[in-house]
C-alpha cells in the first residue's frame, strides 16, 4: 500500500510544507515550497523548487535557496515572488535561532533574484529589513509582495500583545522599504498571523491569512492551526482595510499556508499545503511528508469566495470507470487516483454516504456535509452546516488525500487519509436519494 501521491506535488523525498514563490514567468509556472531535503521533519528550511507548463506535470529542479547566510542561517522561511522586468524577485524570511531549545529568534527580510529560473543569488543589500517596527513581537514573516500604482507593496504576518496583524511596506524599487502600519488585526482571531496574502478577486478585495491559536466553536475552527479570509474595501494610502467576519477557507482536516498568483491569463490561482501541523504523516515509512493541494481557481460569488480545480485537471482523465444512475447501496474497487462526479437531487429526510475505506467516510443529509475519519487521536470530523440538495460535487482522491469541491465550489473540503486494506468506495443511503448520477474517472499518473 502507497501513500505517495499519483498526480498532487510533493518532493522526491524529505520534508515540504508551506508553498511558496507561486508565479507565471515567461510561460512557465514556478512553485517554490519550504523543503527539509535531509529528513521527513521540520527543520533548517530551504526553498524547494519545481516548474510547469500546465500546473499539473511538475519537474523538478534544483534547491533554489539555502540556509547558507548568517542572517538565515536557522532557515529559510515562507515568502513570495513577483516579476521585476526580465527577473523574478524573491522575498523571504530569513530565520536565525538565539538558543538551542528553539524558543528565541531574530527574523528579518531578505531578497534573492534569478534570471533564468535556473541560478539565484541572494541580494547583497540583505536583510531588505532588518527589524520589525517599535516595541513590536520579533515574530514576523512570510512577506508577500506585488506591484501596484507604482509601488512596491509588502504584507508580512506578525503578532503583538493583543493577538495576530498585518504588517503593510511600501517601496519604491523593491530594496528599500517604508513601514505604512498595522493593516489588519482582530484579537478574536488568535495568537498570530502567518502567509497573508492580499488581492483583488472579480473587484472585491481579500485578504489571505493563516491565524494560529483561534480556539474551536462548535464545527468550526476544528484544525490545530486554519487557512481563511477577509472581504472589504482596501485602502493602501491610508492602511486600512475594512472588512467583515473571517470565513475558513477549507473545512477539511488539512489544509494551511495557502498562498495565491495571478497568471498570464488572468485567473487568480491558489495551492495550499495539504497536511497539518502534529499530524500523523504515515508516509515517513516512504521517505517523504507533505504535500500540496491541486491548483484551485478562486472567484467571489455572493460575496464569498470559490474554489474550483483548474481547468486543467479535466485532461487528467484517463478512462470512465462508472457511469450510472444510482440505485442502491454498492461497493467498487477503485484505482489509487479517481475523480467521482455526482450530479442531482437529494430527497429531505435522506442521506448518502461514502466510505472510501473502513475509516474515512463522507455524508450528506439534513445536517449538512461532514467527512469523518478515524486515525491515531480517534475520530475527527469536520462538518459544514451548508444543507445541499440539488447536487453539483466533484470528489479528487489520490494515495492518501480527499480533496471534495461541494456545489461548484462553494463549500471545500481537504484532508489526509492512509487506507490500510483494499481501495474501495461504499457507497450507501438510508432511502432511496432520488435522480443521483455518479461518474468516475480514472486519473493519469503526473508525479
Amino acid at each position: 500500500m502507497t501513500y505517495r501521491p499519483i498526480y498532487h506535488f510533493t518532493a522526491p523525498s524529505g520534508w515540504i510544507n508551506d508553498p511558496n514563490g507561486l508565479s507565471q514567468w515567461n510561460g512557465v509556472y514556478h512553485l517554490f515550497y519550504q523543503f527539509h531535503p535531509h529528513s521527513t521533519f521540520w527543520d533548517d528550511m530551504h526553498w524547494g523548487h519545481a516548474i510547469s507548463r500546465d500546473l499539473l506535470h511538475w519537474e523538478h529542479k534544483p534547491i533554489a535557496l539555502f540556509p547558507d547566510q548568517s542572517y538565515d542561517r536557522g532557515g529559510v522561511f515562507s515568502g513570495s515572488a513577483v516579476v521585476v522586468e526580465d527577473e523574478l524577485w524573491l522575498y523571504y524570511t530569513g530565520n536565525q535561532w538565539i538558543d538551542q531549545e528553539q524558543d528565541q529568534l531574530i527574523q528579518v527580510q531578505c531578497l534573492a533574484r534569478t534570471k533564468d529560473g535556473e541560478r539565484f543569488e541572494k541580494a547583497t543589500v540583505n536583510p531588505v529589513l532588518a527589524s520589525p517596527p517599535e516595541n513590536m513581537s520579533p515574530h514576523w514573516r512570510d512577506p508577500k509582495v506585488w506591484f501596484q500604482e507604482d509601488y512596491f507593496w509588502m504584507v508580512l504576518g506578525s503578532k503583538d500583545e493583543s493577538g495576530g496583524q498585518v504588517l503593510l511596506y511600501r517601496s519604491m524599487n523593491g530594496k528599500e522599504w517604508q513601514y505604512r502600519g498595522i493593516l489588519a488585526r482582530d484579537p478574536r482571531l488568535g495568537y498570530m498571523w502567518e502567509c497573508p496574502d492580499l488581492f483583488s478577486c472579480n473587484g472585491v478585495d481579500v485578504l489571505l491569512f493563516s491565524p494560529q491559536g483561534i480556539e474551536a466553536k462548535q464545527e468550526r475552527y476544528q484544525n490545530l492551526h486554519q487557512c481563511g479570509y477577509v472581504t472589504g474595501q482596501l485602502d493602501l494610502e491610508q492602511t486600512s482595510f475594512s472588512h467583515g467576519t473571517f470565513r475558513e477557507l477549507d473545512l477539511g482536516h488539512d489544509f494551511y499556508a495557502a498562498q495565491t498568483f495571478q497568471d498570464e491569463n488572468g485567473r487568480r490561482i491558489l495551492i495550499g499545503w495539504l497536511s497539518m501541523w502534529e499530524a500523523e504523516f504515515k508516509e515517513r515509512v516512504e521517505g517523504f511528508a507533505g504535500m500540496m493541494t491541486l491548483p484551485r481557481e478562486l472567484t467571489v460569488e455572493e460575496g464569498q469566495l470559490y474554489m474550483r480545480p483548474v481547468q486543467e485537471c479535466e485532461t487528467l482523465r484517463s478512462k470512465t470507470v462508472l457511469d450510472e444512475i444510482f440505485s442502491g447501496n454498492s461497493r467498487l474497487v477503485t484505482p489509487i487516483g479517481f475523480e467521482l462526479c455526482i450530479t442531482g437531487n437529494r430527497l429531505p429526510g435522506t442521506s448518502l454516504s461514502l466510505f472510501l475505506s473502513s475509516s474515512f467516510e463522507i455524508r450528506w443529509d439534513d445536517e449538512g456535509i461532514s467527512m469523518k475519519r478515524i486515525g491515531e487521536t480517534g475520530e475527527e470530523e469536520r462538518i459544514s452546516k451548508r444543507v445541499v440538495t440539488s447536487m453539483d460535487e466533484r470528489l479528487f482522491v489520490d494515495a492518501s488525500s480527499v480533496e471534495l469541491f461541494s456545489e461548484y465550489g462553494r463549500t471545500v473540503f481537504s484532508s489526509r487519509f492512509y487506507p490500510t486494506e483494499e481501495r474501495v468506495l461504499q457507497v450507501e443511503s438510508t432511502d432511496q436519494v432520488a435522480d443521483i448520477r455518479m461518474c468516475m474517472y480514472e486519473l493519469k499518473q503526473t508525479m
